[in-house]
């Protein structure tokens, strides 16, 4: 049986010790402070294409913060499902075999027992968990998320955090954003776009990238440079301070800088 556990902690370079040794100088973060600080982290590998849907507790918590669960709709289809106008035990191709199961169900318990053929559990969690997020463009059928390619599914996560932060600030809350390598999949004139958006959207964006295009978004100081030199991991800041109003328009182009 394998176990697993974690730790969330800020790191300090200074001391460089094993969070999970019992004399660790560690400090854990309670899940409360973490709530409170509204902090997410958004990790590079984002190739669920299930993210919209009840099967994500992102999904689920934003679905909660909105109000609540489509429960009446849930409920409808929950009873078309258990009571479909076409069954699939009922189609010609199946009957024969269907009806010999029942035979020999009958035969074994000594009374009817009917096999029945539904796409879902018929319950309301059943629904919940079949739901498959489709993409509809304009004059073409909907498809579902992984039949549009990488694109629609990494953003997924990036469009539906940006929600549930919207919703936080809203209320007053904070919402802190960790992306890795928000330009995954999708194409550079997109990428500029993408990070304005997101930086709209949250209270503070934490960004790590090896995109010049999405570096290029944020002003000189607020650009650390991370370097390992042999296992040594190095940060340094690209300026220590904004650059001032009366630069020079040599120094402004050379840091990107409007």
């Amino acid at each position: 049986t394998l176990e697993t556990e974690t730790v969330r902690y800020f790191y300090d370079h200074a001391h460089d010790d094993d969070p999970f040794s019992d004399d660790s100088p560690a400090v854990p973060l309670p899940i409360a402070l973490i709530k409170e600080l509204g902090l997410f982290l958004v990790p590079a590998n984002r190739t669920w294409d299930r993210m919209m849907s009840f099967g994500s507790d992102l999904f689920r918590k934003t679905v909660a913060y909105v109000g609540s669960n489509p429960a009446e709709a849930v409920l409808v289809e929950r009873d078309r499902l258990r009571d479909p106008a076409q069954p699939l035990e009922e189609d010609e191709k199946l009957t024969e075999l269907v009806g010999n199961v029942n035979g020999d169900l009958k035969t074994l318990f000594g009374r009817e027992i009917n096999l029945s053929l539904r796409l879902t559990t018929t319950d309301s969690e059943g629904v919940l968990d079949a739901v498959m997020p489709h993409f509809q463009e304009a004059g073409r059928p909907p498809l579902p998320g992984r039949r549009h390619g990488n694109g629609i599914i990494s953003l997924q996560t990036l469009v539906l955090l940006m929600r549930f932060g919207s919703l936080r600030k809203a209320r007053g809350d904070n919402f802190i954003m960790i992306i890795e390598e928000p330009e995954l999949h999708v194409p550079p004139p997109q990428q500029r776009k993408l990070l304005h958006y997101l930086r709209k959207m949250a209270t503070q964006t934490i960004i790590t990238s090896h995109s010049p295009t999405v570096s290029a978004v944020a002003d000189p100081h607020q650009l650390v440079l991370m370097v390992n030199r042999v296992g040594a991991l190095a940060a340094k800041p690209l300026l220590p301070d904004p650059i001032d109003q009366n630069a020079t328009a040599v120094r402004r182009s050379l840091f990107l800088t409007e």
